[in-house]
């Protein structure tokens, strides 16, 4: 992802919500859907939780990434093992790379079910315990599709 729309997707201000695709519950009117990011990507921000937000974007590919930022945070561009764990699953590390005030790690395709059904993302991060409540974030991916075909029909209509 570049840094560009790593930017847009933690500064963006929450644009008016669209309708949620029929086949999926709605997600947290939390969401805000950041359909114009650079490279063809398509976002979703979540308000800070715990001094901590959450951000998701997906790819043209279809990959998922995840943003944790926080308003104060510093963060040196290098590579950080993160102590993550998803609702009551075991803790595992995540591997995120520090970009401005926030961590960007590329979900594991093998993973990325786990993730998609968790309902509280727990984490660690320079001394302090995080917990973040989610809901139908499989939902939220659903919704980041929707726009990612959208942009590509465009895309091919011009």
């Amino acid at each position: 992802m570049s840094l560009a729309a790593f930017s847009l997707l933690l500064g963006a201000a929450a644009p008016a919500e669209a309708p949620a695709p029929a086949a999926a519950p709605p997600e947290p009117a939390q969401w805000a859907i950041l359909p114009d990011l650079p490279g063809g990507l398509c976002g979703a921000k979540a308000p800070a939780e715990d001094g901590a937000e959450i951000s998701l974007a997906l790819s043209r590919d279809n990959s998922v990434s995840l943003f944790l930022a926080g308003k104060d945070w510093k963060i040196q561009p290098q590579t950080y093992e993160i102590i993550m764990q998803l609702d009551d699953l075991a803790p595992f590390t995540f591997t995120m790379h520090g970009e401005g005030p926030a961590l960007v790690g590329e979900v594991p395709r093998e993973f990325r079910a786990e993730l998609l059904t968790a309902g509280k993302i727990d984490f660690h991060f320079n001394g302090k315990e995080y917990s973040i409540a989610v809901r139908n974030l499989a939902g939220v991916v659903d919704r980041l599709d929707t726009c990612i075909q959208a942009r590509k029909a465009a895309e091919r209509n011009h």
